[in-house]
């Protein structure tokens, strides 16, 4: 599923792309999107509004909760790899940490939660931000047009160091071992910057015009670049910029390898694994996408309690405290459903212990009578 939003339009268009077909799903949201994500697992999408946040269902469609925590229009949105982080950044320059265990918490109605970390360290719009793997423990860095990017620990919230450059920056990303960042300028250069040379001091000046700098700057873009990515064997780039092209480039060699020519300013871009319904003729759907409701419902038993990884529970959870839902078995019969499990599992384990003792005795019946026949 490709989710694609429409600018300066209340509407998002999702695209299930195949060999044959190509069916498009419209949804009309409250307002225009001005950024978008969804989960790893296709079960939440997050969206800004302005400044506001607008988590949805993407099963049931329904708005799970409105977070508003930028002074600003949020500008961009990203998901951890685990699926447990959402990061916002804001037109003040404010980046945030959220949780989507409490995001999509239902216990407290529509109240918004506070942010997991905040962090204030840019003085205009963040323009993009960059998530690496590892979940909780990951790095992510975010860049803005104040010349700046930051690269933060997800695990304790700290800063781990900033970059400072002579010109304003407009996407950041890296490769999948994370070894190098790479940062796209709004004068069309593509830079470069090893993650792994110690020492480091946490803010660290880096001329665009020095000698070491140009050998692992990317020259061709004639506009600003708006998005990057690397391929999964570390060996490729591709760039997008406003000015209509698609540059793939060898990092190696900083080489061009090709350049696509489109009829507008590059948006978004990505390197990823062909899906298998691209050679369908038939086009076999994994997700059940409903149309996004514009206002919250304060329903309870219409949306799904998560519980995820980085919010721990201490207490055990019973079956006691599982909402009845219409249409669905009531406590008892689940109680009863387990109970009868239990006993099968039960009655299986006594027979292959039966088989296994019946064997070993049969076995050591076997021996001796070898032992007595060997005997003189």
């Amino acid at each position: 599923m490709y989710y694609l939003r429409k600018k300066n339009k209340p509407l998002i268009q999702v695209w299930s792309l195949n060999r044959v077909s190509q069916q498009t799903i419209r949804i009309v949201t409250p307002a225009p999107v001005l950024s978008l994500a969804v989960d790893p697992s296709g079960s939440f999408c997050a969206g800004s509004c302005g400044e506001k946040i607008l988590i949805w269902q993407l099963s049931t469609g329904h708005l799970v909760k409105t977070v508003t925590r930028h002074y600003q229009d949020v500008t961009t949105l990203k998901f951890s790899d685990c699926g447990g982080f959402l990061l916002s950044g804001g037109g003040e320059g404010a980046v945030n940490v959220w949780l989507l265990s409490d995001l999509v918490d239902q216990i407290g109605g529509n109240q918004v939660p506070e942010p997991h970390f905040s962090f204030a360290h840019h003085a205009v719009a963040v323009a993009d931000i960059w998530i690496g793997f590892g979940g909780s423990r990951s790095r992510f860095a975010s860049c803005s047009g104040d010349q700046t990017c930051n690269l933060y620990d997800l695990t304790s919230g700290t800063l781990l160091f900033k970059l400072i450059f002579d010109v304003g920056l407009k996407c950041v990303t890296s490769d999948i071992i994370e070894s190098s960042l790479f940062l796209g300028s709004v004068d069309g250069r593509i830079f470069q910057v090893n993650l792994h040379p110690p020492p480091r001091v946490v803010e660290c000046h880096i001329t665009s015009e020095s000698e070491e700098l140009k050998k692992k700057t990317f020259f061709g873009h004639t506009g600003p670049i708006t998005c990057l990515t690397v391929s999964r064997d570390g060996t490729l780039i591709a760039s997008g910029s406003t000015d209509n092209s698609v540059i793939l480039w060898d990092i190696s060699s900083k080489n061009r390898l090709r350049t696509f020519l489109q009829k507008g300013a590059i948006t978004n871009l990505k390197f990823r694994l062909m899906s298998k319904n691209m050679e369908r003729d038939t086009l076999k759907q994994s997700h059940v996408i409903a149309s996004f409701k514009r206002q919250y419902e304060d329903n309870p038993c219409n949306i799904a309690e998560v519980v995820m990884a980085s919010k721990m529970i201490e207490e055990n959870v019973t079956l006691d405290d599982v909402r009845e839902t219409p249409g669905n078995p009531s406590v008892p019969e689940l109680q009863n459903e387990i109970d009868e499990l239990k006993a099968e599992k039960e009655m299986l384990y006594q027979i292959c212990v039966k088989e296994v003792l019946n064997k070993c005795n049969s076995d050591a019946k076997k021996h001796q009578k070898k032992k007595k026949k060997k005997s003189p």
